[in-house]
């Protein structure tokens, strides 16, 4: 599998996870799943939830990671992420307990968002910070090709010009995903009750 098919499997299970979560989010505020539908959806929830994350951990990161600026930016950032993980697996440690009784369904469901919203947000990084090593490095091998080239002029053009049309889309690209962390910190507000 390619570095660009990982790396949009991964995010379309991010779009999944989302649609999940709210779709979660919202029966348990319109109350029409009894308690026993919803601790099912919390499960296999938290089954895709932690799949995300390992996926993360011992697939993504190391592909996005493969160029020295993906490196140094993991490295930076390791310890949010890991804060982010800890967080995932004790969410999922409660549901598989069935400790969720134990705290407010909407309380956790809202730290479990904010908790994913910070991670999306990091992970979004790795990924751009990808995206823009690789058209450097594919600015750097078109310069090559031109200087090799003896038809320098006709590649020249055209390849800066699709050089410049990646670049540009990845520096505008701050959310590979088409789906913004909004998503995400509008379903946390949505879960604090009023009271709180």
């Amino acid at each position: 599998m390619s570095h660009q098919e990982l790396v949009q499997r991964w995010l379309a299970e991010r779009r999944h996870l989302l649609v999940e979560l709210v779709g979660i989010s919202r029966a348990l505020r319109s109350r029409s799943a009894s308690a026993e539908s919803l601790k099912v959806r919390l499960e296999l929830f938290c089954d895709r939830l932690v799949d995300y994350v390992s996926a993360g951990h011992f697939e993504v990161y190391a592909d996005l990671t493969m160029a020295p600026t993906g490196a140094r930016l993991l490295g930076r950032l390791w310890q949010q992420l890991k804060g982010t993980t800890d967080k995932v697996l004790a969410f999922n440690e409660r549901v598989s307990r069935r400790q969720i009784e134990r705290l407010p369904l909407g309380v956790a469901l809202a730290e479990l968002s904010l908790a994913l919203e910070d991670r999306f947000t990091i992970e979004d990084r790795l990924v751009v910070a990808a995206k823009a090593s690789e058209h450097a490095q594919a600015h750097v091998r078109v310069q090559q090709i031109t200087l090799t080239t003896p038809r320098a002029g006709s590649v020249r053009s055209g390849a800066r010009a699709s050089t410049r049309s990646g670049t540009h889309h990845a520096s505008h690209s701050a959310d590979p995903v088409g789906m913004n962390v909004t998503t995400v910190r509008r379903t946390a507000r949505q879960q604090v009750p009023a009271s709180a």
